[in-house]
């Protein structure tokens, strides 16, 4: 007998459809999820948290796909107004190079409201703003 292929997404949706067949077998009472947790061979917590999905949107299995790792932001991302001083001065005076436009710069870089003085950007930092808006080239190495 051949082995059975799978892939996460199907297991996914065979957990959640096997949650709602006995969902409404209880007719919406108490379903027991740690066996069905064991069944499919995951913890508890994310059996749950894959239900809490499928519930929340209506009992759409697409609630159910792998979801985006990636931070909603960075709270030690440089501000966009620092990155835009920096670049316009770099439009200012076509001349300096990516070490002027940045760290030890005449580029005075005023504070974010009821925060302490922003410091200086980091070569690389400034370098990839530059690079991103067309202002230099990327280093050679």
């Amino acid at each position: 007998m051949p082995w059975v292929k799978t892939d996460a997404m199907k297991e996914r949706v065979k957990f959640a459809l096997e949650w709602e067949r006995r969902w409404k077998a209880t007719h919406g009472g108490r379903v027991d999820m740690a066996e069905l947790c064991r069944m499919f061979g995951i913890s508890p917590p994310t059996g749950y948290l894959w239900i809490a999905r499928y519930r929340a949107a209506g009992h759409d299995l697409r609630a159910l796909q792998e979801q985006s790792r990636r931070p909603h932001s960075n709270p030690r991302a440089t501000a966009l107004h620092v990155e835009e001083l920096v670049v316009d001065a770099r439009k200012e005076r076509p001349r300096w190079g990516r070490a002027s436009c940045g760290r030890g710069s005449s580029i005075a870089i005023p504070a974010a409201s009821g925060r302490a003085p922003a410091a200086s950007p980091t070569f690389s930092a400034v370098a990839a703003w530059l690079c991103r808006v067309g202002g230099t080239s990327a280093l050679s190495r």
